[in-house]
């Protein structure tokens, strides 16, 4: 086409944003004031800036997320030895139990009737403490010679062997795979906390989402999170995500995919708030009315129907937030805790029942 390209890069640095005097800055001014044609960058596809500039076809879709720095806390989770199954699981284990000790009740009264009680087998009585005892993983102390008795013995061993270990594989993952918990969930829930801040990009698609809202929850976010620190605004990426590093309860609004390509040049790991996201398309910004936008779409439409928009995203981009630790750890103290809870509370019940019973003989020696 015979002709030769010039970069530029504005003054401010800045992406481009509406200011407050109706004038564009960064590099969408830039543009409207005629000093370059495109901006080949990531831009924010937004109404507002679709009004003063033209997109070439979107090249990511992504999520413009909340980003909060991960610690190392671990909550403790009291019901966490529940966790491995299912409530509906853990009502069929019962019914199971209850099942069997009801059939070997019924097989124990048909005995009685037609052959009359054996003086080596154990009373009616202990069938539920056997079978509590089978899926506790203890030995049966009972000898029969019946085989209906015996087929339902070891129909109990096989359930319990068999819930005993899906129990035991599923209980170890639950405990050694670390889990954090996030401190909100929504916008909602981040300015009803109180304590975060929230900084976005200056002078960006970002800020006008909030600035410029008409929604009323976008509007008191802005108020409430950003505007107070609006002339501090961090004026890369890079810099919004060091500062989420940098600053206890400070929180980074930004697109998920650009970030995932910086992870490499902060110094902590970051988690992204999904339930505080707003969905987001990225293209570069090119002039109103520029003959080079449908050269350039027909080109990028070209790669994407190739793939190799996508092979190259793949090879040189990572796809999601790396861990900074592996996915398993230890198991610490904290993560057994409910477990020792238990034991003592059994330990206490049992002072009490024994206080109780040495109370209750005494009253009926003096009686």
């Amino acid at each position: 086409m015979n002709f030769t390209s010039a970069y530029y890069i504005p003054k401010d640095r800045a992406w481009g944003s509406l200011t407050q005097d109706g004038s564009w800055n960064g590099m969408l001014g830039m543009i409207l004031r005629g000093e370059t044609e495109i901006s080949v960058a990531e831009f924010t596809m937004t109404a507002l800036r679709a009004g003063a500039v033209d997109f070439t076809v979107p090249l990511i879709n992504t999520r413009n997320c909340v980003l909060i720095r991960q610690n190392g806390h671990k909550d403790v989770i009291w019901h966490g030895f529940l966790e491995p199954f299912s409530p509906q699981l853990w009502m069929l284990v019962i019914l199971t139990k209850v099942v069997i000790v009801l059939c070997l009740k019924t097989f124990n009264h048909i005995k009685l009737r037609f052959f009359g009680r054996m003086s080596s087998e154990s009373p009616d009585s202990h069938c539920a403490v056997y079978v509590m005892g089978v899926f506790y993983m203890q030995g049966v102390n009972n000898q029969t010679r019946f085989y209906s008795q015996r087929a339902l013995y070891l129909m109990a061993q096989l359930t319990a062997l068999t819930v005993y270990t899906a129990y035991a594989a599923f209980l170890i993952s639950f405990l050694t795979v670390q889990k954090f918990s996030l401190p909100f969930n929504s916008l909602r829930e981040l300015i009803d906390i109180g304590s975060y801040r929230l900084g976005v990009l200056a002078n960006s698609g970002q800020l006008n989402n909030f600035n410029n809202a008409t929604d009323a929850l976008m509007k008191e976010v802005y108020v409430k999170l950003i505007a107070p620190d609006k002339d501090q605004l961090p004026i890369s990426i890079e810099e919004g995500m060091q500062r989420v590093c940098d600053i206890d309860n400070y929180a980074f609004m930004t697109s998920l995919d650009v970030v995932l390509g910086l992870l490499d040049r902060i110094t902590c790991k970051l988690s992204s708030v999904l339930g505080a996201s707003i969905p987001e398309s990225l293209a570069m910004s090119i002039a109103k009315g520029s003959p080079y936008r449908g050269l350039i779409n027909y080109n990028l439409q070209a790669m994407f129907r190739s793939g190799t928009i996508k092979r190259l995203k793949q090879r040189s981009w990572p796809s999601k937030l790396l861990p900074e630790r592996p996915l398993w750890h230890s198991v610490d103290f904290s993560s057994i805790l409910p477990i020792f809870a238990i034991l003592g509370a059994g330990f206490v019940a049992s002072l009490l029942l024994l206080t109780a019973e040495i109370l209750v003989v005494r009253r009926r020696q003096h009686g």
